[in-house]
C-alpha cells in the first residue's frame, strides 16, 4: 500500500529519562508546513525507569496538536526497536531521532525536501555536533565513533551515514524487507557496544540499487553524557567495532564484485582468523603494554583492539560463515529484479 508524502519521526528509548526531555522539546517545535502530515513515535525498548511518564508529561504540555504515540517493544536491540517503530508509522520518510539527538527547527522539512527532490535516495543522513560539556583533546579525531562530525567533505552521494538523525524511505525499506535479508547485526543492546546496524542498512540498500546521500544543511546536536567522554569508553567502542567490522565485510566484499569465498582444506573463516592473527602479531606487545598503561591518544592500540573484536566476531560466525556471504550476494540478484 502506497504511504503519504509524510514524515513518521521514531525515538527509541532504552532508560532515557535524563536525557529525553530536550529531545522531544526540539522535536515537538519543529517549524514544518501545515500541509505536511507527520508523527511521533517513542518507543519503549524495555525501559525500567520514568521515561514514558516524562515523555507523556511534556507532551501534555507542549500546547500543540501533534500526532504523538507510545508503543513498546519488549525484544531488546536497537534494531528491533526501530523495526517495531517502522511497523506502526504511517508515513513514507522514517525520520530516526536517537533520544540524546537535538535537531534543528528546520530538520524534518528539509528531510521532505532534499528526499522528494532524489527519488532513488533511500537514506538521508546530517551532520551532527558535540554538546558535551567535556570534550577531550583527543575527541575531534574520533568524533565520527560517537555520530557527530562531517561525514563527507561535500553533499551528495556516500556509502553510508550514522545512524543518528537518519531519515529513511519506507519504500526502500520495504523492498529490502520483501528481499528476504535477513540483518547480521541487531544494535546495542544495554550495556553491549556492538553497532554497525546503521552501516549494514545502507550496504544492504546499495545492493539494492539505492543510494546513501549526506547534507550538512540537516543540522543537529548530540548530547554526550560525561561518562562516554573518556578513553577507556573509546576503547570499548572500538572492541565493538571489530565485532560489527567482521559482519559488514561481508558487504563489502560484495559491494567490491569479490567472489562468494568457498572452503578449502581449512574452513574460509579459520584461514581468514590466521590471517588476521598474523596482522596482530606485532602489535602484541601494545595490548600487553595498555593493561598497565592508559595509553591515551594512541591510534596503533585502538587499531589493534578493534582487530581483536573483529578476530572474536569471526569466530561467532564460524558455523555459516560462508552461507551469510551466499545470503549477502542475493541481494544484488535481487537488485538485477527490481
Amino acid at each position: 500500500m502506497e504511504r503519504t508524502n509524510g514524515i513518521s519521526i521514531i525515538v527509541c528509548c532504552y532508560n532515557s529519562a535524563s536525557r529525553i526531555t530536550p529531545t522531544l522539546e526540539h522535536i515537538f517545535h519543529q517549524e514544518i508546513t501545515n500541509v505536511i502530515p507527520w508523527e511521533v513515535i517513542l518507543i519503549d525498548n524495555n525501559c525500567s525507569d520514568d521515561t514514558v511518564a516524562k515523555a507523556n508529561a511534556l507532551y501534555q504540555n507542549i500546547g500543540k496538536s501533534i500526532d504523538f504515540q507510545v508503543i513498546e517493544e519488549t525484544t531488546p536491540g536497537l534494531m528491533h526497536a526501530r523495526k517495531r517503530g517502522i511497523s506502526a508509522s504511517k508515513y513514507e520518510y522514517l525520520l530516526f531521532v536517537d533520544d540524546d539527538n537535538w535537531i534543528a527547527s528546520d530538520y524534518v522539512e528539509k528531510c521532505l525536501d532534499i528526499l522528494n527532490q532524489h527519488p532513488n535516495t533511500a537514506i538521508l543522513g546530517g551532520y551532527g555536533t558535540a554538546a558535551s560539556s567535556i570534550l577531550p583533546n583527543w575527541f575531534e579525531q574520533y568524533q565520527h565513533c560517537y555520530a557527530t562530525g562531517r561525514q563527507a567533505q561535500s553533499n551528495g552521494l556516500v556509502p553510508y551515514v550514522y545512524g543518528a538523525g537518519m531519515c529513511v524511505r519506507y519504500s526502500a525499506w520495504e523492498t529490502l524487507e520483501n528481499s528476504g535479508h535477513r540483518s547480521l547485526l541487531v544494535g546495542r543492546m544495554g550495556k553491549n557496544l556492538t553497532s554497525g546496524e546503521d552501516t549494514e542498512m545502507c550496504y544492504a540498500l546499495r545492493l539494492l540499487g539505492f543510494d546513501i546521500r549526506y547534507d550538512d544543511s540537516l543540522l543537529f546536536k548530540h548530547d554526550l553524557p560525561d561518562n562516554r567522554m573518556n578513553w577507556a569508553y573509546l576503547r570499548k567502542l572500538f572492541y565493538g567495532f571489530g565485532l560489527a567490522k567482521a559482519r559488514l565485510d561481508i558487504y563489502s566484499a560484495t559491494i567490491d564484485n569479490r567472489p562468494i569465498p568457498v572452503d578449502g582444506r581449512l574452513p574460509f573463516w579459520f584461514n581468514r582468523v590466521a590471517y588476521l592473527c598474523r596482522q596482530l602479531t606485532p602489535d602484541f606487545w601494545i595490548l600487553v603494554k595498555s593493561m598497565f598503561a592508559q595509553m591515551e591518544s594512541d591510534d596503533r592500540l585502538l587499531a589493534t583492539i578493534g582487530k581483536l573484536g573483529q578476530i572474536s566476531g569471526i569466530i561467532q560466525l564460524r558455523s555459516n560463515y560462508v552461507q551469510l556471504y551466499e545470503e549477502v550476494a542475493q541481494l544484488k540478484t535481487n537488485d538485477m529484479k527490481r
